[in-house]
């Protein structure tokens, strides 16, 4: 099973990330986006945050109800849940795990995703369920 999902609907280019113009700086925020693009993220119907509900939740859903059947298929099942480059610790808070009151929510989502992919390995590895990130 492969799970990969973005939605970072981008409000602005924050021009300011180039500077100081320090090589490395420029470098970074060319490779993952480091503070160069703004997302503007919003409350689903379901009250949840538009870019975790789609990047995280989700997905998280999709793997609880597939468990069972993952694991007893006779054989090894391999489960890939793909991350980002912009996966952040930085603005990651899990007292705001839907990153409502930040101002990176894709970048907090995406760390969300390292972090939720390790418990699942952990736990779900003893029921001969593979996950990789």
């Amino acid at each position: 099973l492969f799970l990969n999902a973005g939605i970072m609907p981008v409000s602005r280019i924050n021009w300011s990330a180039f500077w100081p113009p320090y090589p490395s700086h420029v470098l970074q925020a060319l490779v993952d986006g480091g503070q160069l693009l703004e997302c503007v993220d919003e409350a689903t119907q379901d009250g949840l945050q538009a870019i975790f509900a789609t990047n995280v939740f989700g997905h998280f859903l999709l793997v609880k109800d597939l468990e069972d059947f993952l694991a007893n298929q006779g054989r090894l099942a391999h489960l890939i849940w793909t991350s980002s480059s912009t996966a952040s610790k930085q603005p990651f808070d899990i007292d705001d795990i839907q990153h409502a009151n930040g101002k990176d929510p894709y970048g907090s989502s995406k760390y969300a995703i390292d972090l939720l992919s390790l418990a699942l390995n952990e736990k779900l590895n003893k029921r001969v369920l593979l996950i990789e990130h």
